[in-house]
């Protein structure tokens, strides 16, 4: 097993038979290991190399790998980028109002 378990890294088993599925992943006090079987059909790999040991996958890929989605066929939209020579819009300090009008502290906000 390549890679550092402990990390928030899932790895992911397929059985011969492309039946079955094993996902061994670390949680706060120890391994977890999930497993999947299907009742009918095989889990659509998604495409690499014969002498590859295995893919990688994220979170949206292996979940429409457990649901049944062949990966390889999904295409997904080109990410959003600035045009070229854009100049980023700078951020600047302010006071935000409610709807009546009144104004919100200047108090930092934490985003999670």
């Amino acid at each position: 097993m390549e890679g550092e378990p402990l990390r928030r890294s899932s790895f992911v088993f397929v059985s011969r038979r492309g039946d079955k599925v094993k996902i061994l992943s670390w949680d706060a006090g120890g391994f977890v290991l999930t497993y999947k079987r299907l009742e009918q059909g095989r889990f659509r790999l998604p495409a690499f190399a014969e002498d590859a040991l295995g893919a990688q996958l994220d979170a949206t890929q292996l979940s429409m790998l457990l649901d049944g989605i062949d990966v390889s066929h999904v295409r997904r939209p080109g990410k959003w980028a600035p045009p070229p020579g854009a100049e980023a819009m700078p951020v600047t300090g302010g006071c935000f109002s409610r709807r009546d009008g009144s104004a919100l502290s200047d108090a930092p906000v934490r985003v999670a």
